[in-house]
């Protein structure tokens, strides 16, 4: 690592710290105005606003933003020092185009694991923690008004799949009504349950069913049995049928794979959701890297206009990013596959990324 670089590390990290802090200031202030009724009216306890709800706020948001930030932070300090003759003062110095890349791209790349890291396992406990503080402070509790909730979820060892069926949940009070579970294989039912109602027992994290009446099939026989109450267990909590905000977003790395997996055998509605949600936890870092590239190539040219109109130029740039990245996210379906949703825009802007570092003087 010779001097020069160095110097474009530390301008670099220094800039990207810089902006990050400007747009969390900036959205913390917008947050307070939007809640200071709430606030002064739930009266949350200040050490846990500040140190735990404005942290957590701050991880996330800062996380989310990071690419932005990263491409308008090279946009900047490179735009100064091209300003300023040194990007041409070090070029005649015999440093040539693409090695003065290599401490972009080695920044980035920092920028972009960090950001990985934070992405997979820091912000979605962060996001979490955040979520639970509005809804114990700030929001009303709603009753959730699904109904007909159908869910699959077990296979035993002799291959018979278990389906339960609750026609309305409460999730104040973790109470379903109208329930039923059934054990089918190969399409021929050979036990259902049906009961009244059926409550969740939080110490042993277990159902307890109510007014049941229990039949057992076989091909030649039936018989009914009527017990009051039946204390079961089976692969389904209430965060499992009343899926909260973000759910997607508050799960670690690994136990999002996990839910993935666990939701696809059970056949979820929300399976698409989660899929785009680990698509994107790779995707975003990298483009970090990608407007790197991006950012360096329109900041080494002078222009008549100056670090404004380079920022300019980086603004325009930025939002076309994030218009991909949210039609994208609108036009996943059969035809058109989560993975290429979430990645596209990066696709995209790297074969821009490359060609604008071909024309750029050298």
């Amino acid at each position: 690592m010779t001097k020069i670089d160095r110097y474009i590390i530390k301008k670099f990290l220094g800039t990207f710290l810089f902006i990050v802090m400007i747009f969390l200031v900036v959205s913390v202030v917008i947050d307070v105005a939007e809640k200071i009724d709430d606030f002064i009216e739930k009266k949350p306890p200040l050490n846990e606003l500040i140190f735990e709800y404005y942290v957590d706020f701050m991880l996330f948001y800062g996380n989310l933003l990071s690419p932005i930030c990263v491409f308008l932070a090279v946009i900047f300090f490179t735009s100064r020092l091209t300003q300023n003759t040194e990007i041409v003062a070090i070029l005649s110095g015999g440093v040539s185009f693409w090695r003065l890349l290599a401490p972009y791209i080695g920044t980035g790349l920092f920028l972009a694991a960090v950001s990985f890291y934070m992405n997979a396992y820091l912000v979605p406990i962060a996001t979490e923690e955040r979520i639970n503080f509005e809804y114990e402070y700030l929001k009303t509790k709603r009753v959730m008004d699904d109904i007909n909730i159908h869910r699959k979820v077990g296979r035993d060892a002799e291959g018979a799949e278990t389906y339960v069926y609750i026609y309305s949940f409460n999730q104040l009070i973790n109470e379903g009504y109208i329930f039923s579970m059934e054990r089918v294989k190969d399409g021929d039912i050979l036990t259902k349950i049906n009961c009244d109602r059926i409550n969740w027992v939080h110490d042993g994290s277990r159902w307890l069913m109510h007014d049941c009446h229990t039949r057992y099939l076989t091909p030649t026989s039936e018989a009914i049995v009527f017990n009051k109450e039946i204390d079961t267990t089976f692969l389904l909590t209430p965060d499992d049928i009343y899926v909260k905000e973000m759910r997607a977003e508050s799960l670690p790395l690994d136990k999002l794979y996990e839910y993935i997996s666990l939701e696809t055998d059970r056949g979820s509605d929300i399976v698409d959701e989660l899929i785009l949600e680990k698509y994107e936890r790779w995707a975003y870092p990298f483009a970090a890297v990608v407007l790197t590239m991006i950012g360096f190539s329109v900041s080494t040219k002078k222009r008549r206009g100056g670090t404004a109109l380079q920022l300019g130029i980086g603004l325009v740039l930025s939002f076309l990013y994030v218009t991909l990245v949210v039609a994208g996210q609108a036009m996943v379906g059969d035809e058109f596959p989560a993975w290429l949703a979430v990645w596209y825009p990066n696709i995209l802007f790297f074969g821009l990324g490359v060609f604008l570092l071909r024309i750029a003087p050298k």
